[in-house]
């Protein structure tokens, strides 16, 4: 087991020469408190194009990041591509801007939350669930791997969740150890009434882990069907994902509040696409910063 450290070494925090963090290239002054994150890079001008002011650029490989002024409010848009890898980065590299002393590499006295809101495009493995519709992810089933090379998974685990689906689901993999977990109260209490709420399983791809193959067979293909019968609170499976467990789980861990929205784009049923991809992800994030500009 790694040890606390009271120096965080330099093989571990990695800066770069401007003392930025490493892949995200930020620094201490230019993170705002809310940060809103996409996957998919033109999505983030749906938002910058909000900013009245630009007060910081960076790109760097897959992550670009803008933090602007809206209604005299400062935001960050952070563009991360997808999968908990990118998410293992992303929420460290974030932690570390506000909770580490990049001079001295010790942790602050005291920690301080940022507000994360993910907006993301995404299929539905539920029939009726149209293309265009939109879900904000109140819970979210890991079965990705990520996180269970972290301690502490267990203090933040959902246990009711974790129960309801070892009662329904023939878990038969040991190689994967399913992780439970939900997003942030206050987030979901502020988004609630907009927008129905389900549960997200994480997958560590987009072919054979969401039930896809090409010219490799799955080993089996009844995990869809049983994710589709799964019921908990009222709650069903909405979609299958490749982050948003990593995003929960980090968040708990380190102290800050995040929340995932979802646009439906297309059905993993039915193959069929919307074609208004640009103005639902418009209109979440006209929600999203309605409500950053009130708290």
């Amino acid at each position: 087991m790694g040890e606390i450290y009271s120096r965080i070494p330099d093989t571990d925090l990695i800066l770069n020469e401007d003392s930025s963090v490493y892949h995200l290239r930020i620094r201490p002054q230019d993170l705002a408190d809310t940060v809103i994150i996409v996957g998919h890079p033109d999505h983030l001008n749906l938002i910058t194009k909000h900013f009245s002011e630009i007060l910081f650029i960076s790109n760097n490989r897959e992550f670009a990041s803008q933090t602007g002024v809206v209604q005299g409010k400062t935001i960050t848009a952070l563009s991360t591509g997808v999968g908990t890898s990118k998410a293992d980065i992303v929420m460290n590299e974030l932690d570390a801007v506000k909770n580490i002393d990049f001079l001295t590499r010790e942790q602050l006295q005291n920690a301080r939350t940022t507000r994360i809101i993910g907006i993301r495009i995404t299929n539905t493995i539920q029939s009726d669930l149209p293309a265009g519709s939109i879900f904000l992810t109140s819970h979210v089933i890991g079965l990705d791997n990520v996180m269970n090379y972290y301690r502490g998974l267990q203090e933040i685990t959902d246990a009711e969740l974790k129960l309801a689906f070892n009662n329904q689901i023939k878990w038969t993999d040991d190689n994967i150890i399913p992780y439970f977990l939900k997003g942030s109260e206050c987030l979901k209490s502020i988004f609630m009434k907009y927008f129905i709420s389900g549960i997200t399983v994480t997958v560590p791809g987009f072919y054979g882990p969401q039930g896809r193959y090409l010219r490799i067979p799955l080993r089996t293909n009844m995990m869809l069907h049983e994710l589709n019968l799964f019921r908990y609170n009222n709650l069903r499976v909405l979609n299958l994902d490749m982050d948003t467990s990593a995003y929960y789980a980090f968040s708990a861990l380190m102290g800050h509040e995040v929340i995932t929205i979802n646009a439906v784009v297309a059905s993993t049923l039915t193959a069929k696409d919307s074609n208004e991809t640009t103005s639902v992800v418009e209109k979440v994030v006209g929600i999203v910063l309605k409500e950053i500009l009130s708290m």
